[in-house]
């Protein structure tokens, strides 16, 4: 009995051991109001937005709950530099999808009925009703509707408000400066989010996700070039956050566990990234940090992907807590914990992660290549490619492809000479943005063998 004991406690450590190593620790927790939701960088300061906590669900401010809050904090030093509790009434959704506006330092809320402009900087309300939301619904629907989202197109001051209307959901686009309604764009079920985009070939409009009813494999991404022109794509179960980055898109799919990523300019799924998560604890929200993608999950990690491969890193990282919110702030990745690790009592902290401490690896291999290097880079005219695989491999294994930031091959790269040694393989090639036909912008050099694959950023300029 007493050996069987001793084994099943040898057990119990080797479990915790491996968990340990198989996720990352936060570099430093901050300590912000309950359930923050929303995580936006703004130079040296880092905004935070709290939901409101209802501990009862009674609709009736009690002992044990809170009005939904504001605190900024230092981006350098991670002091709170100040908070806003707003009113009861006054929530910020949930999830929280505000808006906000570098250039002007202004940042939009749906709260009480109407439309509010804050400065970012002092948190002072500049204009207490931009618009009221009866109102827009009354344009978009002849009826009743909510706000499920902000955007804003900085260049036009537009702002983009989603409405989930009783029986079907839609987009307004407001003239911020003259609270006037400029367009209104028809949605679909349950409309989740908007993010107006330009892209570098110049098209130009605005992509709404459309979450879907719950449990059903009904969401869509509308890519609407006018209120009546829009390309629809079918996603999958349950879409909950929309990320534009250049011109991509990268849409997390709660229900049906995976990232799609959307090239704007084809109005194409490109790749799809699956998160490994099951049942309930699916993908929430997305952040991109050059190559990699940061996917929060109620799982009680944060899980990285290489965007070109789509492989997991390991370790994944660990906020201690269930994480809703992720943000890049310079070379900081900033976690919001909506809820406590394992439960869903509500949360208080914000994990902070410092990605240049993590290794790497592809989840379960090692490295496949000791030496990846492409030389010049940024590349003009001409450039290198020099691989030193770990492994003495049969070259013939071995593709080597130039892909585009998603993932898409654009050349294959061949081998003008190779050695092999005892207990490595070495690579050479070569190529020409010119002759490849090749525009600027950020391309990687990806080598696989069998499932093992390994990926360097390249930076064209023409």
């Amino acid at each position: 009995m007493y050996r069987v004991y001793f084994f099943a406690i040898v057990l119990l450590c080797i479990i915790a051991v491996t968990a340990s190593h198989l996720h990352a620790q936060p570099t430093r927790t901050v300590a912000v109001n309950l359930q923050p939701l929303a995580v936006i960088p703004a130079g040296n300061l880092v905004h935070i937005l709290c939901g409101r906590v209802d501990a009862n669900f009674d609709g009736v401010q009690d002992a044990g709950d809170a009005a939904a809050s504001w605190v900024t904090v230092d981006a350098t030093t991670y002091q709170t530099v100040r908070t806003l509790n707003f009113l009861w009434q006054e929530g910020i959704g949930f999830p929280s999808r505000p808006a906000f506006n570098a250039n002007t330092n202004r940042l939009y809320l749906s709260q009480n009925g109407r439309i509010r402009a804050f400065d970012a900087l002092t948190q002072a309300v500049v204009r207490d009703t931009v618009v009221r939301i009866d109102t827009l619904a009354q344009r978009a629907f002849s009826t009743s509707g909510s706000v499920s989202a902000l955007s804003v197109d900085a260049a036009s001051n537009r702002l983009y408000i989603t409405l989930r209307g009783s029986a079907t959901s839609a987009v307004v686009e407001l003239d911020i400066a003259t609270s006037r309604i400029v367009t209104t764009y028809p949605a679909h079920i349950f409309a989740q989010q908007t993010a107006p985009y330009q892209t570098a070939n110049g098209r130009k409009g605005i992509a709404i996700m459309n979450e879907g009813n719950f449990n059903s494999m009904n969401a869509t991404v509308f890519l609407s070039k006018s209120p009546t022109e829009s390309t629809v794509l079918n996603v999958g179960g349950t879409a909950n956050h929309l990320l534009k980055q250049g011109d991509s898109l990268f849409v997390t799919m709660n229900s049906s566990h995976e990232v799609h990523i959307v090239d704007l300019n084809t109005e194409r799924i490109v790749r799809t990234i699956p998160t490994g998560t099951t049942g309930f604890d699916g993908p929430r929200e997305s952040a991109l940090q050059g190559t990699t993608l940061y996917v929060t999950t109620y799982a009680g990690d944060v899980r990285r992907f290489n965007i070109a491969t789509g492989r997991e890193f390991t370790p994944r990282l660990n906020p201690q807590g269930k994480p809703e919110a992720v943000a890049v702030v310079g070379s900081i990745v900033w976690v919001t914990n909506a809820y406590k690790s394992a439960s869903y009592d509500y949360a208080n902290t914000v994990a902070v992660f410092n990605p240049t401490t993590l290794a790497v690896n592809a989840l379960n291999e090692r490295p496949l290549a000791a030496e990846l290097r492409v030389f010049p880079n940024p590349v003009t005219e001409q450039a290198q490619v020099t691989v030193r695989l770990e492994d003495r491999l049969n070259t013939a294994s071995v593709r080597m492809t130039l892909v585009n930031a998603l993932g898409v091959t654009v050349a294959e790269l061949v081998s003008q000479q190779n050695t092999q040694q005892a207990d490595e393989t070495m690579l050479r090639a070569e190529f020409s943005p010119a002759a490849l036909g090749l525009s600027s912008g950020q391309y990687f050099v990806r080598v696989q063998a069998g499932s093992r694959v390994q990926a360097i950023p390249v930076h064209i300029i023409r």
